[in-house]
């Protein structure tokens, strides 16, 4: 089984990034850990299209994978897995960016209701949306 791990969009979540590679090794018989273009490039924002395009060019097999998923890293996997690019086994995604505006409605129109399994954690006070923000935002979209 094969994993993939897309961060958050700050080019501080490099080091979680390389942990959690470090950690789940073990486990996957190969991880794909996404460094972000624009941590090289020095864009304040994840060019979300551009980085859709790098996943469908991945060699790994998407059929038996995993995706582990942080923040916009959860946006891009949710647009991946909409478009068909990403098929994986199983899905986390951690700490959804529901009130961020430049993310807010894209994961509905991405279809988060329809992956499955799908895993959420979420931290009580997240600052792109509370526990309770995420719980309601899941039971508005079905």
């Amino acid at each position: 089984m094969n994993l993939i791990i897309l961060p958050g969009n700050s080019p501080e979540h490099e080091r979680w990034l390389n942990e959690a590679t470090n950690a789940f090794e073990p486990f996957f018989d190969e991880i794909n850990a996404v460094h972000y273009r624009h941590w090289q490039t020095g864009a304040p924002e994840v060019d979300e299209s551009y980085e859709i395009e790098a996943l469908r060019s991945l060699s790994m097999d998407m059929s038996d994978s995993v995706i582990l998923a942080k923040s916009v890293g959860t946006v891009i996997a949710s647009r991946a897995i909409s478009e068909d690019i990403l098929r994986p086994r199983n899905t986390v995604f951690l700490g959804l960016p529901i009130t961020n505006p430049l993310f807010s409605t894209s994961l509905e129109e991405y279809g988060l209701q329809n992956i499955t399994p799908l895993t959420i954690v979420q931290n009580t006070n997240d600052p792109y949306g509370s526990f309770a923000v995420v719980q309601a935002f899941m039971a508005k979209i079905g």
